[in-house]
């Protein structure tokens, strides 16, 4: 009886031991299935990042060629391609795609080319479309944006948000362009740029950081900050106002800076019911004729007002306190204490392509023959470098000779500055001396014209050739770094998966030794014969 239970016993045990055992087995065989499976998703999702690749590299081919409708079709298609990697968070992708737009804007434009223009206005609306929205998931706000050196003929950057820096610098605005109700997070960078046309706005824009304008030129119409606010620094140092009007009514600033701006004549700069809360400072600044009306404007108590060493005071600014300060207890702390502040002497910048500043002094008023002297020496060695860099073959031009090429510089400074010629006028022995002197500059500088702007345009077709074999040098660099990042990205997501996937292994082979762990395959094609 013993024996029977005993082998009945055995037998039970036989078969515990073998549902367990086909029940293990069953769990490794589809945790070997779950793992490869996820391998091959792995796989898939390589794929597709090489695929994608593989467009990225197509489509900014497109942009290079030659017809304007395969231009707009490779920058669509670049945006399209950027929103994907976002979506699928492929944020390296999506730089490459934005980043190689603004590469576009940053080649010189085809001279006269209309075509190339619509291209760069289809560019600029699909950036402009991606930044409105900063909460959607494709948006283009979290990026940097470099637009050094661009040029946009119209447009509008109207209810953007640049999230990261954003890159202005040294770039040109004509015609009709808007910033306005922009927000601005990261540094906002316009150091350099050129506004001209019929008007620029920066109406209700929030620069929440840096905002960087030094060196910038206001020409043109009209360009308007209205209730515009600075919540960081406002650096409009070197800044030359020349257009008919710069408006920064009802702006706010904390901190900002005029520092050796210079307020041109026929210019009028605004800042009526604008708020100061830090600091204001108008430090060496040339007042040229500009009218810069302050009147109006809120300056919270301790705020600092600097307007010491002016190099020209031809035009009083419109300020509070009038023709005297406050008294000593103020509630402002303005400079010099001495007012109306004393002009230090002026110089004329003028910029030059070889990194320096052309300086032309002019004497507080012409009162005799040694005031006239130090002008017109002035005007003489201005002359000589101008001739000096053409005659040189040196390909370094300034601005000035632009101007010098067609005779009329040396006659804008002459006619300018012939009112302050003190005795007989215009027409007494100064002036004679002095329309006499700049007439024959004038005509020696006439027989050098032909050679100027020859030696002018060569120089600009050398900056054309330079900057274009920049953006080709850029453009490959892309593509060199989309081809390692590739191969990088394949080589750690090989590493990954052996590593992730190693400790399964080991533990299934431990458990079922005989076990072969290999990837699903398709079925065979019956059309094959096999």
């Amino acid at each position: 009886m013993s024996i029977i239970v005993a082998f009945s016993l055995a037998i039970a045990f036989s078969l515990i031991y073998m549902l367990q055992s086909q029940s293990r087995i069953a769990k490794n065989q589809e945790m070997a299935r779950e793992i490869a499976s996820e391998r091959e998703s792995l796989r898939d999702r390589a794929e597709e990042l090489r695929a994608s690749r593989v467009r990225f590299q197509s489509y900014a081919s497109m942009l290079g060629s030659g017809e304007a409708i395969v231009r707009v079709s490779a920058a669509q298609s670049l945006a399209r391609l950027a929103d994907e990697a976002l979506l699928s968070e492929d944020t390296s992708l999506t730089h490459d795609c934005v980043s190689l737009l603004c590469t576009y804007l940053r080649i010189p434009a085809k001279v006269d080319s209309d075509t190339d223009w619509q291209v760069r206005e289809e560019i600029v609306k699909l950036i402009a479309g991606h930044l409105r929205d900063s909460e959607a998931a494709t948006t283009w706000s979290t990026f940097p944006l470099d637009f050094n050196g661009a040029e946009f003929r119209g447009g509008s950057f109207a209810s953007c948000t640049f999230g990261d820096l954003v890159d202005f610098g040294n770039t040109r605005f004509s015609g009709h362009f808007t910033f306005d109700h922009a927000d601005f997070h990261g540094v906002a960078r316009f150091s350099g740029a050129h506004f001209s046309g019929s008007g620029i706005n920066f109406n209700r824009v929030t620069f929440r950081n840096y905002a960087d304008f030094e060196g910038a030129f206001f020409g043109g119409i009209i360009i308007k900050f209205f209730e515009a606010k600075f919540e960081d620094i406002a650096d409009f140092d070197k800044v030359t106002f020349a257009s008919h009007l710069v408006s920064f009514s009802k702006a706010f600033f904390s901190h900002v800076s005029f520092e050796r701006s210079i307020f041109e004549s026929g210019c009028d700069v605004d800042f009526s019911r604008s708020t100061v809360t830090g600091s204001i400072s108008f430090a060496h600044a040339d007042f040229a004729g500009g009218y810069l009306f302050l009147r109006d404007t809120q300056f919270h108590e301790g705020v600092r007002i600097d307007f010491r060493n002016p190099q020209r005071w031809l035009v009083e600014p419109d300020v509070p306190w009038g023709d005297e300060l406050p008294k000593e207890d103020r509630k402002l702390t303005v400079l010099p204490l001495d007012w109306p502040p004393t002009p230090t002497g002026s110089r004329i910048l003028l910029p030059s392509t070889f990194g320096e500043r052309l300086a032309l002094r002019v004497p507080l008023g012409i009162r005799n023959l040694d005031d006239l002297s130090l002008f017109l020496g002035d005007l003489d060695s201005l002359y000589r470098l101008c001739a000096g860099e053409v005659y040189s073959d040196e390909v370094a031009l300034p601005l000035a000779v632009s101007y010098i090429a067609t005779g009329s510089l040396l006659v804008e400074l002459y006619e300018q500055y012939q009112p302050w010629i003190v005795g007989a006028g215009s027409g007494g022995l100064l002036g004679v001396i002095g329309r006499t002197l700049v007439s024959g500059k004038v005509e020696q500088l006439a027989t050098i014209v032909p050679r100027m702007k020859s030696a002018y345009l060569r120089a600009q077709a050398d900056v054309h050739d330079a900057r274009n074999g920049k953006t080709r040098k850029e453009i490959e660099g892309i593509q060199l770094n989309i081809e390692l990042e590739r191969v990088r990205a394949e080589a750690a997501e090989a590493t990954r998966l052996q590593q992730q996937l190693a400790p399964t292994v080991t533990r299934i082979r431990r458990t079922a030794p005989n076990l072969q762990i290999v990837p699903p395959r398709d079925a065979p094609d019956d059309s094959t014969g096999g």
